[in-house]
């Protein structure tokens, strides 16, 4: 990196790390918040699906999506901030585990506890492989 400062981090490449996540679906979510989905139909401020367009009903696509996916890639640039000696990205790494196994539990992408945890650990070895020289992962600055 070229020096340890929060922007080095805007040039970690994520497109060849596998995230739980890409297993989250439509149906996984509708299942666990079918009521965002599914009850009945609507138009103008209750339109459906609501955890689309309704921030107000507790079920919003950026609380959970956009969480999952920014708490994915902070734990994946965390250990590649360790693993290379810079400073860790400026995000609560302990708060985004916790949602981390919270969603992955609750969205079926993970069936435990356990296993959520796993899961988070396979995150933090991509960050590390990610600071490996020629490892599957690269830095790549100036793309």
């Amino acid at each position: 990196m070229t020096g340890n400062t929060q922007t080095d981090f805007a040039e970690l490449d994520f497109r060849d790390v596998t995230f739980p996540s890409d297993k989250l679906t439509i149906d996984k979510m509708r299942k666990n918040d079918w009521g965002l989905f599914d009850d009945g139909f609507h138009v103008g401020e209750r339109q459906q699906p609501q955890f689309f367009f309704n921030a107000n009903h507790g079920g919003h696509a950026g609380d959970v999506v956009g969480s999952m996916l920014f708490c994915e890639r902070a734990v994946v640039a965390t250990a590649f901030a360790d693993n290379v000696g810079a400073d860790r990205p400026d995000c609560e790494i302990g708060g985004c585990k916790a949602t981390l196994e919270k969603l992955y539990q609750k969205y079926g992408l993970a069936k435990g506890e356990q296993e959520a945890k796993m899961l988070i650990r396979g995150l933090e070895k991509a960050g590390h492989e990610m600071g490996r020289t020629g490892g599957p992962w690269s830095y790549r600055p100036g793309r």
